[in-house]
């Protein structure tokens, strides 16, 4: 029945382009007589209809309907039809029913074809974009995962490569920040790990594992488990930590205190993450896959330390969190808010110290290494220009030579400057008052040395 009124209104419009509807704009050449007004009214009243019709034709059309050109650069028929013979409403009409967008320079009747062609044509290039824009919530399941096996594999992996895991949660550097693949290191060789034949992968934890029992788990599912690539592997590693995070938020909120297995939800890999972290007994990895305050940390500046209840009591102070001050007027409770700030101002700054420091060090040894391999650099380069000038090389290539060196030379410059300025921010003033220095006194010296013997020999080359 559709496909019968379709052809009925294809032939219509066959019909009214043979008058005056569709095809083109040419009108009929038969004029009315001069006193016959009421037939021109009838024969517009007939072409609005008939443009009405037409319009209702398009609109009902689809892509599929559409032939494109051999180039496939522009329409060839549409439906029945020949697209060049068509009026500029009905292919308007056309594209608006099928949400096309009309270019700005594309907007004359001959060139709205190239919409429809160009809307086909990237049809495929848009899934292509938008692919990489439909990631997946941390918190959901990777496809790849298909056995069970996988996230007790990357649960071992993970207590195996403690520091490398601990190295993806530290802030990135400038060459982390510039990569879209960041501490690609570290991520290269937890994956390793989890390609390898490592038999210590292939079991579970002994002491964690007791604590599945109820769960259902075989003690040789770390056997059985998927094979995945890099990015696989780390959309894997942060789906695992992000359950994690979730059901420890669950347990940290006010009046829930069941045991942590009670908030995994079923999931007995959260359980297992759980109970191998709490094994290891390290604060800092602890810390990293999921961060919370020490009790002793001071919220707000009224807060007290936490104090320990004694087991047994049933002492009210004993079980007070902020203990009243001596005296209960106003005097004694500004002055305990006042020592409270000032106790939390000098946490917060010996913290900030403490970090500063540290970001100075790591800022030293990169220093220190990034001057050696300039230095080591210029050495070269030194070299090479003299075996050149020797061999009588062309006097461009020598140029090449000196710029490169010159360029070492003044780098390895800045970095040992660089490294000068830390090392005396930092206290290290010789290698004997530092604590565990970085350089030895022999090889300050003989850096001190090399350094005069470059700058003699840059003296006597430019001279």
């Amino acid at each position: 029945m559709a496909d019968h009124d379709r052809q009925t209104a294809v032939d219509e419009v066959q019909e009214d382009s043979e008058d005056c509807g569709i095809l083109g704009d040419a009108q009929d050449n038969t004029s009315a007589p001069p006193t016959a007004t009421s037939s021109k009214v009838d024969i517009r009243s007939q072409n609005a209809l008939k443009l009405e019709r037409q319009l209702t034709w398009a609109r009902g059309l689809t892509l599929l309907d559409v032939t494109l050109t051999n180039n496939k650069q522009d329409v060839d028929t549409l439906g029945p039809l020949k697209w060049s013979t068509l009026k500029m409403k009905v292919k308007e009409a056309f594209l608006k029913a099928n949400k096309i967008q009309i270019a700005q320079l594309l907007r004359s009747s001959e060139n709205l074809g190239k919409n429809v062609a160009n809307h086909i044509n990237s049809n495929g290039y848009k899934d292509v974009i938008k692919a990489p824009l439909r990631k997946k919530n941390a918190s959901s399941k990777p496809d790849c995962i298909k056995k069970d096996g996988t996230l007790y594999r990357c649960v071992n992996v993970i207590m195996s490569k403690r520091n490398e895991f601990m190295e993806l949660k530290k802030s990135h550097d400038k060459d982390d920040s510039d990569s879209r693949n960041p501490k690609p290191l570290a991520w290269e060789s937890m994956h390793h790990l989890y390609d390898s034949d490592d038999e210590e992968l292939l079991v579970l934890s002994s002491s964690p594992a007791q604590s599945l029992l109820g769960f259902s788990v075989p003690p040789n599912i770390c056997a059985d488990y998927d094979h995945l690539d890099l990015p696989e592997f780390k959309a894997v590693i942060n789906f695992i930590v992000a359950i994690y995070q979730e059901c420890r938020n669950k347990k940290s909120v006010s009046g829930e205190h069941q045991q942590f297995g009670a908030y995994v939800g079923g999931r007995a890999y959260i359980l297992y993450f759980y109970e191998c972290l709490q094994e290891t007994g390290d604060t800092a990895l602890m810390n990293c896959a999921y961060a919370e305050l020490n009790d002793n940390v001071k919220r707000t500046s009224t807060d007290a330390t936490k104090r320990r209840v004694k087991r047994g009591s049933s002492n009210a102070s004993e079980r007070s969190l902020s203990p009243m001050p001596s005296g209960f007027g106003f005097r004694s409770q500004k002055q305990s808010a006042v020592a409270a700030t000032e106790d939390a101002a000098n946490a917060i700054a010996s913290r900030h110290h403490a970090i500063t420091h540290n970001d100075r060090f790591d800022r030293m040894i990169e220093m220190s290494n990034r001057y050696d391999r300039e230095s080591t650099a210029a050495t070269h380069y030194k070299q090479k220009y003299k075996q050149g000038k020797r061999r009588g090389i062309s006097d461009n290539d020598l140029s090449k030579i000196e710029l490169k060196y010159k360029r070492a030379k003044k780098r390895s410059k800045i970095f040992f400057s660089e490294y000068n300025k830390l090392k005396s921010d930092l206290g290290y003033q010789s290698p004997d008052e530092s604590d565990g220095s970085l350089l030895s006194s022999a090889s300050d010296s003989t850096t001190k040395k090399n350094e005069a013997d470059r700058d003699s020999s840059d003296s006597s080359d430019d001279s």
